[in-house]
């Protein structure tokens, strides 16, 4: 029988772990639950606690719910176990450009953390910071969590629309601004309703000097949608 039974060495089971750690192979909640009895001793265990106490602790005093914790942890041990265990990548974009967006859009300070983690991935596991093109590409990965949890803390900015003064055209009007920046993230489109504080109010006339508004210069203008989705992206920079 010993001469025909399937046997395992030491070699296939770790190839078998490499793959269902690495490649969201098991879902999160799943895994949660493997993180919680799973040695801490191991390198990628030790780099994931550091590099998710790193990103949160940047964050404090602001903190995620526990179910985005959850998602964030199993990015960065995705991430890393496949950084550990596996060597080479089919890329889809040119690597460098793409890193170059990330940090536009991660700004000055996430940026500044993005070099600390890589000094961290670097001190825990130092044979393979000499691979230039995976440290590369591991970069990229913890830039996409660090938006990710961008994402997550983000207070949304609302908008209030006030359309009363055009009430033949009002809906049809409501309807086409709501179209046009559905596709903007963080922030809450509503009907206007008077004494309710908004971060932006969208309108054709003044009504409330204390509110934040911006006055339409026409009905259906590309002019107003460009120069709307700038001001909200000021107001999302300026909220958080």
């Amino acid at each position: 029988l010993s001469r025909t039974a399937a046997e395992l060495n030491v070699y296939e089971t770790m190839m078998f772990y490499s793959f269902f750690v690495s490649f969201s192979i098991v879902d999160e909640e799943i895994f949660y639950q493997y993180d919680l009895t799973r040695s801490k001793k191991l390198p990628t265990a030790v780099l994931d606690t550091y590099i998710r106490e790193t990103m949160l602790w940047h964050y404090r005093p602001r903190r995620l719910k526990i179910k985005e914790e959850k998602a964030v942890g199993y990015q960065i041990s995705q991430i890393n176990n496949e950084w550990f265990f596996f060597v080479g990548k089919i890329e889809v974009y040119e690597r460098d450009r793409l890193l170059e967006q990330q940090q536009k859009m991660l700004g000055h300070s996430l940026t500044q953390l993005l070099e600390k983690l890589q000094e961290t991935a670097m001190q825990q596991l130092p044979r393979k910071s000499t691979e230039d093109s995976a440290l590369s590409y591991l970069m990229i990965q913890y830039a996409n969590v660090l938006l990710m949890i961008d994402f997550y803390i983000a207070k949304p900015v609302v908008i209030g629309i006030d359309l009363e003064s055009l009430p033949i055209y009002r809906i049809a009007f409501q309807q086409y601004l709501n179209r046009e920046l559905r596709g903007v993230s963080g922030i809450e489109i509503e009907s206007y309703e008077e004494g309710k504080n908004y971060d932006l109010v969208i309108t054709f006339c003044q009504r409330n000097k204390q509110q934040n508004e911006y006055y339409l210069s026409e009905f259906a203008s590309p002019y107003d949608i460009i120069r709307l989705k700038r001001r909200i992206e000021m107001l999302k920079k300026e909220k958080n």
